[in-house]
């Protein structure tokens, strides 16, 4: 009896002994229908269909980069080949709705804000150049910044868009006697005169705390440009000792 025990314990040499599996329990009929053993089953298998929560952050963060950085429209989000796409490279993804992009680009702009305004705080002479342009009975003005900075000796070049503001205004009710007469003091919504244009202007400096910094602002010769500087400009007196050197040599 001891010689067939020893033999049934005896193996080859190339055999190797497995860990034992353990015995699979089956759940009671009252774990089965137990209302927080059901939850629990329904919560895994919804993780189970979801990213984990830093990685589809960082998804969001990617379609966010996408839309911003191509100019693409918010809708694209909605599109349903915008979404295929996604999902198809995998189906946990939860792609982002327009009201959700819309609060991550607010949130993102409030941030760069932030950073550019400490930038700005050791710039001491920083130069814009604006541009007003219409589309479809809407008027915009974008502005640039461009400067300098020295970092450990070694100067460099910095530019960055600082805003991109549409015209906006009040449409005056007037009496019926200046419609009659065609009233010039009929104010157009989004018209961009040059009090408009020197009002954004200002405003977009107060913005990013850059009044007493800005020596220059680059603009085409347009006459809403030139009424709007000759009107509300302050020449510094770098600048008009620049501009005096400028004219003696070239004028």
């Amino acid at each position: 009896m001891e010689k067939k025990k020893a033999k049934k314990r005896r193996r080859s040499g190339d055999s190797s002994f497995l860990p034992a599996k353990k015995p699979r329990t089956q759940e009671t009929i009252q774990e089965a229908f137990d209302s927080v053993n059901i939850s629990q089953k329904k919560e895994k298998a919804e993780r189970a269909k979801k990213l984990e929560l830093e990685q589809q952050l960082r998804v969001d963060m990617r379609i966010f980069q996408y839309v911003v950085g191509t100019c693409q429209p918010l809708s694209t989000v909605e599109n349903i080949l915008f979404r295929n796409v996604c999902t198809e490279i995998d189906s946990r993804v939860n792609v982002v709705c327009t009201k959700t992009l819309k609060k991550t680009i607010v949130k993102e702009y409030l941030q760069v804000k932030t950073r550019l305004r400490e930038r700005f705080r050791n710039a001491v002479d920083v130069c814009l150049t604006a541009d007003v342009w219409g589309s479809k009975h809407r008027s915009f003005l974008g502005v640039t910044a461009h400067w300098i900075e020295t970092v450990d000796g070694v100067i460099q070049r910095h530019s960055c868009a600082l805003a991109c503001k549409r015209f906006t205004g009040k449409v005056l009710i007037l009496f019926l006697i200046f419609l009659i007469y065609r009233s010039n003091l009929f104010c157009i919504q989004g018209s961009h005169t040059y009090d408009k244009i020197a009002s954004l202007i200002n405003q977009i400096m107060d913005d990013f705390n850059l009044h007493g910094k800005v020596t220059f602002i680059v603009t085409d010769n347009g006459s809403n440009f030139v009424k709007a500087f000759k009107e509300f400009a302050v020449i510094s007196l770098f600048a008009k000792n620049y501009i005096d050197t400028f004219i003696d040599i070239f004028v």
